[in-house]
């Protein structure tokens, strides 16, 4: 890995050759590592995708890579999460928010933003996840008053999914009137009364910075505490007590797993 992100930092670097085509030299590079599988393969794709946005954020000045560098985000948190390196998702809105409103077709934007939300909902990152999919609304909003086509269903579904997280995340800080260009009062009030994301309740603390903060370093913890454990029926509930433990002893957070919180279902 070492010896391929060294290549492909002097590939990116040749400035007599075109961003394009040094983009195609990238992906050809790509093409030939040997990742012993899925894995490594995408983390392989990510550390390309990634050298190839610093690449071109550094002759972006006037905006011509913009689309470029949307796609290359896109298919670099699809492959963080791929790759089992979610924790280098952090700050992700960093990198997405200054693209949003740029020189990127709206469908364009719309179906990357979509995939990075979706990638984000693998991770912790929850206020990344809003940072993102609110900076998407509010652009979202001026299309709509523009007359412009758009597509109604996927900006709609964003809408929703940034209001249940305007509320699980105490923020209240979401456009209300950006939102209801896309869904409707009745709808606004309904999220707002149940928020919930998906079918089993969260720990509210889940939905905390300081949550994001310590989750990667405590699975980490746990994974090293239970390498080589079979992970057999009701391992779950061994993991879950751990897990709590390790919180109020290490970090000082008090968090109910999943069966305190949906008592009525079984977990095995």
């Amino acid at each position: 890995m070492t010896e391929y992100y060294e290549k492909l930092l002097a590939l990116t670097g040749d400035r007599s050759k075109t961003a394009e085509q040094r983009i195609d030299e990238a992906f050809a590079l790509k093409e030939q590592a040997k990742p012993d599988n899925d894995v490594e393969a995408a983390r392989y794709d990510s550390l390309t995708y990634g050298v190839l946005t610093a690449m071109l954020d550094k002759e972006n000045a006037s905006h011509d890579y913009d689309e470029e560098m949307m796609q290359l985000l896109t298919l670099n948190a699809e492959a963080m999460v791929d790759g089992r390196i979610e924790r280098s998702l952090r700050d992700y809105r960093k990198a997405v928010n200054p693209l949003i409103g740029g020189n990127v077709p709206f469908a364009t934007m719309t179906t990357a933003v979509e995939r990075i939300a979706d990638a984000l909902r693998a991770t912790v990152f929850n206020h990344d996840r809003y940072s993102i999919l609110d900076s998407f609304i509010r652009h979202a909003a001026k299309v709509a008053d523009a007359g412009e086509e758009y597509d109604r269903k996927a900006v709609a579904d964003m809408a929703r999914e940034l209001y249940r997280l305007d509320n699980l995340l105490s923020i209240h800080g979401a456009d209300d009137e950006a939102i209801l260009k896309f869904i409707s009062a009745d709808e606004l009030m309904e999220i707002r009364m149940n928020p919930q994301e998906g079918h089993l309740k969260k720990d509210r603390i889940e939905y905390t910075r300081r949550w994001e903060e310590v989750y990667y370093d405590v699975k980490d913890e746990l994974d090293k505490q239970f390498e080589g454990t079979p992970r057999h029926m009701g391992f779950c509930f061994e993991y879950w007590h751990a897990m709590a433990d390790l919180l109020a002893r290490k970090y000082r957070i008090l968090w109910r797993n999943p069966h305190i919180m949906n008592p009525h279902v079984m977990f095995d």
